[in-house]
């Protein structure tokens, strides 16, 4: 167990090792109590990382878990393993009930407007006809995860003037979504799929991806 660990804690050292005077305390890593109320549920394409993760229904990505914690001078973030978990000595059924507790609490999910969004960072606002609004989470990092919580979506959606029957999904990136109202059941789906490999050739960097193609939620 402790060689395994002792590898846990080198992958830690390499993956955050760029970021210089970085504190990570150790130790957290085998306190259960830390890791249960630091644990998150993310999004990330399908991989084959040995990691604590499974499927969901759109079918090209995959939930895992991670800690997230804060040291002195930066925030940081390590995805859950099996040698983690077993030294910690948790189980799968109570890391997936944490992260979802802390992934989904309360005031958790954020959906704004796009021009809200915009005006807040260039104080430039758009056309307010556009019905385009930003899913994601309080911290405005890993968010795109939110799109899973069905119940803060639907009752988003019955607060809207023209309230839909459904909602084009674009993956704007693993931080967040992209959400269109609408209640056109001819709605040209390859325009958005258009749309979201355009944002990735260009604006999006390959390891904060999701997949190249729009989803739809029905309400």
């Amino acid at each position: 167990m402790f060689s395994d660990f002792d590898n846990i804690i080198k992958q830690i050292i390499s993956i955050y090792e760029e970021h210089q005077c970085i504190d990570i305390d150790i130790s957290l890593f085998s306190n259960r109590d830390y890791i249960l109320n630091n644990l998150f549920i993310a999004l990330q394409k399908t991989s084959d990382e040995p990691l604590i993760k499974r499927t969901c229904e759109f079918n090209d990505l995959e939930q895992y878990l991670y800690i997230r914690g804060k040291s002195s001078n930066d925030f940081w973030s390590v995805k859950l393993n099996t040698p983690i978990m077993k030294n910690a000595n948790l189980s799968l059924d109570e890391v997936w009930e944490a992260g979802i507790r802390n992934t989904f609490a309360e005031n958790e999910t954020v959906i704004q407007s796009m021009s809200s969004v915009i005006g807040n960072i260039c104080d430039v606002g758009l056309f307010p006809e556009i019905p385009m609004y930003i899913i994601t989470n309080r911290s405005n990092t890993k968010g795109s995860i939110q799109i899973f919580n069905k119940e803060k979506i639907k009752e988003w959606a019955n607060s809207l003037p023209v309230i839909p029957n459904r909602i084009i999904c674009l993956p704007s990136s693993i931080h967040e979504f992209i959400l269109i109202p609408t209640s056109d059941e001819d709605l040209d789906l390859d325009l958005f799929n258009d749309m979201v490999c355009e944002v990735n050739e260009t604006e999006v960097d390959e390891t904060e991806q999701l997949s190249s193609h729009c989803y739809v939620l029905t309400l």
